[in-house]
């Protein structure tokens, strides 16, 4: 906290007061400044910065712990903490002393100084204007000695004040004589004398507006770097400092400046204005009642230091926003991205815990938000004891026992589902109020990864649902068709990525995400994966990987029928220094729930009762044609907008999905569309397929990459990750009831049985067939992904067969490989083979 002309620490008392009534004084250390008071405060505002800058390093010193800076500031002392800023900032990494710049707020502070024509800037000789007759000459005469009485009072700080000072202003009046002179000789002189002036010779308010980078000074840089700049201002009553003085209003509010000074960047910065008036007060000025310098005195700007700590509370919150782990994130987008700050009030905060605030939308949107979540913790503590928080232990339990036994089967499938849908869902905590604003309490998706990278991507071919207002509907539509909604079934909202190579983070917003169609949209994933280690098959194969989690929760869609998740969104987050698929912890989460509707099935009975109070449908009145898929109670049955968006993100439909007729119609999508995007079914046939020779009378299959998504008969017998035993299509002990066979008959026993099996819904075709040697490759239904699939007759009479099943890309593969070579051999067994294995 730095004070201002005259002022001194103590100042700060009431204010102080509130700060650490606010702030969180574990993580929080509120110092008023001691390097400038009194008649100190008179050497000049860069004199008066240097020693705050000083008394900064010294402190950052003695207090190692420190990692953000706000700086609170009244009158002068605004404009001497930027001058100490612009000394102390880096260049290199944004830091001012070390420290990351948090908030910088201002108390009616002279940003603009005292030199101007007009009366604003100098508001206590304004009066004058008003006064008849004489009142004019009164008002030019004050003004014209207004600046060196000021010098003469405050010395060096006076002449700043009303930028009398540097030498560019001292020659001015020589350059202005010396250009009639210069005249006849041409220009050379003047322009000599132009080009030998710097930044050093401007006025001190003037270097504030700029870097001056041969000096060492970004003064302009050091204010851009907070995270928020707030000025509060006296609209009126303000004897010193005038209202758009201080609020920093646009320059046409202001009063005539200096051409320099009118070029000033400090006023095109974003800053948050409060507006104060004092209009009335009877004790105090309103300079001084807006910081209420004291407390006996100025007692009636009490609510200004309530404000402010109430405002720098909320605003510290925003040090660690989600949009910023997450695109803006976040993003992110939604919860991951994007979000900002609305109406003074921040989109998302974090709280001491470590846990997600999310601003809560008004009217119906929040309610629903708050029902969804609500509903979801109810079913998800009945299968989880640990979640307990925000619940009534004193309840009865036998009360407890029979609210959490289903009354009948309806109700059982229903709390079934709920139950795994809440494996989906972020944990919430309930609504909490941060300075009047209410705010959702979440579980923080990133807060277990120490760099986040983040995808946030809306899921449904539409964003409306069918008993929206024609107006609503309209408006919907026409945002889905001009993005990928309509077309694709899925829209990205958010990304931020590690940037790859570059090792530079990267994000992209929901309007860059608008912007993407069918044939670019694949940067967005391919950009995602990428930290430099990893790319996107590696985060989309093997055990608990991305397709794994998608395809679980397209299952899940596939049966859910009791909630309709409209604009909903599909949250990935992973480790972005991750060097292995293991190290990344990917994660799968749904978000964003304030266009969610229950279904009949999930609340029937608490809609009836609702309707029997109200006498009216509870979501809205449903049009004849859409009658098979909403009831009177909501709607009813599968989320088919849902589930086909995830189906189409993922694999292939079966069919299309049915709509009513006012529903929009999907396009067709042919194949799954991150298959279509990077076609990984593509990548070319290694070059090990075939029978290798290791040696003059050594001929096998080849051996296996060191990845565990491959097995083979020709390894060795104790590598358990790859080997596999070879089968006998002539067992000792015979076939049963049929006799021995030639080999002929045992490939085509074999073509026919790999020709036909499945299994994983991977679809075979044998590519090559000879005597001895069978080739075959299976594609996924998903993504097309192609495994490679060889059987080798070795020459002799042992009637033994060799095989190798490998995948083409990634890591780990599910087992699918090994589920594969069981399906086949159980199927020759039943024709009389003898094999062993998985």
């Amino acid at each position: 906290m730095v004070n201002g002309l005259f002022g001194g620490p103590g100042n700060w008392d009431v204010i102080g007061e509130h700060l650490q009534q606010h702030l969180d004084l574990h993580q929080t250390l509120v110092h008023a400044s001691t390097a400038n008071s009194r008649f100190a405060t008179y050497d000049g505002i860069d004199t008066c910065g240097s020693r705050l800058a000083d008394e900064l390093r010294g402190l950052v010193a003695a207090q190692p712990g420190l990692t953000r800076l706000s700086i609170v500031a009244h009158s002068m002392g605004g404009l001497m903490a930027r001058y100490a800023i612009g000394q102390l900032y880096n260049p290199a990494n944004g830091t001012i002393c070390g420290l990351q710049p948090a908030h910088f707020v201002t108390l009616a502070t002279p940003h603009c100084g005292c030199d101007a024509d007009g009366v604003a800037q100098v508001p206590f000789i304004g009066w004058t204007t008003e006064l008849p007759l004489l009142g004019q000459q009164l008002f030019s005469f004050l003004q014209g000695v207004s600046g060196p009485t000021a010098a003469l009072l405050f010395r060096r700080t006076g002449q700043q004040f009303f930028m009398l000072d540097g030498q560019q202003q001292q020659q001015q009046q020589q350059q202005q004589q010396q250009q009639q002179l210069n005249a006849a000789a041409g220009s050379g002189a003047t322009a000599a004398a132009n080009n030998s002036s710097s930044s050093s010779d401007l006025p001190v308010l003037l270097q504030l507006t700029q870097d001056c980078p041969d000096r060492g000074l970004f003064f302009y840089s050091a204010l851009a770097a907070f995270q928020s700049r707030t000025c509060y201002a006296n609209t009126g009553a303000d004897h010193l400092v005038g209202y758009a003085n201080s609020s920093l209003r646009s320059l046409g509010q202001l009063p005539p400046l200096p051409p320099a000074a009118a070029s000033a960047k400090g006023v095109e910065l974003p800053w948050r204005r409060i507006d104060v008036s004092f209009q009335g007060a009877r004790f105090g000025f309103a300079h001084n009642n807006i910081q209420v310098t004291r407390r006996w005195m100025n007692f009636e700007g009490a609510a200004v230091p309530c404000h402010l700590a109430q405002q720098l509370q909320l605003m510290e919150a925003m040090v660690a926003p989600a949009a910023a782990q997450q695109p803006a994130a976040a993003a992110a987008a939604g919860e991951a991205t994007g979000n900002g700050v609305e109406g003074g009030q921040p989109a998302s905060l974090k709280d001491s815990q470590g846990r997600f605030l999310k601003r809560l939308q008004a009217g119906e949107r929040g309610d629903r938000e708050v029902a969804f979540y609500a509903a979801i913790e109810q079913h998800r503590q009945q299968v989880d004891p640990a979640s307990t928080e925000g619940s009534s232990s004193s309840a009865d339990p036998d009360q407890r026992a029979a609210a959490d036994t289903p009354s009948d089967e309806h109700e059982a499938q229903a709390a079934a589902i709920m139950q795994r849908l809440a494996q989906w869902v972020p944990r919430s905590f309930g609504v909490r109020q941060v300075c009047g604003t209410p705010y959702l309490v979440l579980e923080d998706l990133t807060g277990q990864y120490r760099q986040p990278c983040i995808l946030d991507v809306k899921l449904g071919f539409r964003t409306w649902y069918p008993w929206a207002s024609d107006s609503l509907q309209q408006k919907y539509r026409a945002k889905d068709a001009s993005t990928t909604q309509a077309s694709l079934g899925f829209r990205v909202c958010g990304v931020m990525g590690a940037g790859g190579s570059s090792g530079t983070a990267w994000r992209a917003d929901r309007h860059w995400g608008k912007t993407l169609t069918a044939d670019t949209v694949g940067e967005a994933f391919t950009r995602f994966a990428d930290n430099g280690a990893l790319s996107l098959p590696d985060l989309l194969l093997g055990r608990g990987m991305l397709l794994e989690q998608l395809q679980a929760l397209a299952d899940l869609a596939a049966v859910q029928d009791c909630w309709h998740m409209f604009s909903s969104s599909l949250l990935v987050v992973y480790e972005g220094s991750a060097a292995t698929a293991a190290e990344a912890r990917l994660a799968v989460r749904l978000i964003d729930f304030a266009h969610t509707f229950p279904t009949a099935k999930a609340s029937k009975q608490r809609f009836k009762q609702q309707q029997q109070q109200q006498q009216q449908p509870v979501i809205g009145s449903v049009g004849d044609e859409e009658q098979a898929a909403f009831s009177a109670d909501g709607p009813c049955g599968v989320d088919e907008n849902f589930a086909a968006g995830l189906r189409s993100l993922i694999q292939k439909p079966e069919k299309q999905p049915e709509f009513t007729k006012r529903e929009l119609m999907l396009n067709s999508v042919n194949v799954g569309v991150l298959a279509s995007l990077f076609n990984w079914g593509a990548v070319a046939r290694p070059n090990t397929l075939g029978v290798q020779s290791y040696g003059p009378s050594i001929k096998t299959l080849g051996l296996c990459p060191p990845t565990p998504n491959c097995i083979s008969t020709a390894e060795e017998m104790n590598d358990g990750d790859h080997y596999v035993p070879a089968w006998t299509y002539n067992p000792e002990d015979g076939r049963g009831r049929k006799g021995p066979i030639s080999r002929e008959q045992a490939m085509a026993e074999l073509a026919e049985v790999v020709g036909s099996i499945k299994p994983d819904k991977f679809e075979p075709k044998i590519v090559k067939q000879t005597a001895d040697y069978l080739y075959a490759e299976f594609q996924s239904p998903t993504f097309g992904f192609v495994d490679d699939v060889e059987f080798y007759f070795p020459p002799g009479d042992r009637s033994v067969v060799e095989y190798r099943s490998a995948s083409r890309i990634g890591e780990s593969d599910g087992n699918i490989n090994r589920k594969r070579i069981k399906a086949i051999r159980q199927a020759l067994e039943k024709k009389g083979w003898a094999t062993t294995g998985y």
